[in-house]
């Protein structure tokens, strides 16, 4: 692919994606935002989007009443994440609460819930989003992943805590649900678990 802005203007097939992303067909949709997921995971149409102005299709689609067009439109925002500026403008168009419900939407499965809280890590870089993942209710949210016997969603809901601590209010409110005995629990249950392993 072309590696300048000027290029990526030319490429014929990307500014119809983007359109069909927002089609009235639910297949189609999802066709368009699975190629997107993965043209997003390169750093210059990370870029492109965000000058294009069409980050917002991507917010939006996490929203999608096709489960599939969420899956992928929440694999774009990953992606998109990463870029710096992005972090700004996906918290603009509300990235952050979508990105909560899948954590608490009981049929998310622990990839789906990991990939949002990757995504909430990515966006929690950009210091001003920390309190509004927090006052987004996403402190209980986060405490009941805690609870996931799956260790890879254990491990960036522990890496978003370690994040939003750095806020002082924030690190008071964790205080006051009393966050250290939760993880304490959490490493007793671990040393548990690999000490099971052993004897097996």
């Amino acid at each position: 692919l072309a590696s300048t802005e000027a290029d990526l203007r030319k490429l014929e097939g990307f500014p119809p994606l983007l359109l069909l992303a927002n089609s009235e067909d639910s297949p189609t949709r999802e066709a368009a935002l699975r190629s997107l997921a993965v043209l997003c995971a390169l750093p210059e149409i990370r870029i492109f989007l965000r000058e294009a102005g069409d980050l917002e299709v991507f917010v939006t689609a996490m929203g999608d009443e096709n489960p599939q067009c969420q899956l992928h439109a929440l694999t774009c925002v990953l992606n998109l994440s990463v870029n710096a500026r992005n972090k700004v403008e996906l918290g603009e168009r509300g990235a952050v609460a979508r990105l909560l419900q899948f954590i608490e939407a009981s049929s998310s499965t622990d990839e789906v819930k990991q990939t949002a809280l990757r995504a909430l890590c990515n966006l929690a870089l950009y210091v001003p989003l920390r309190n509004e993942i927090w006052e987004e209710n996403g402190g209980n949210l986060l405490l009941s992943s805690l609870t996931s016997s799956d260790n890879a969603l254990i491990f960036y809901t522990v890496r978003l805590f370690t994040m939003l601590a750095e806020v002082r209010e924030i690190a008071t409110e964790l205080s006051d649900i009393n966050i250290l005995s939760h993880m304490t629990l959490l490493l007793q249950r671990t040393t548990d678990e690999g000490i099971q392993r052993e004897v097996e």
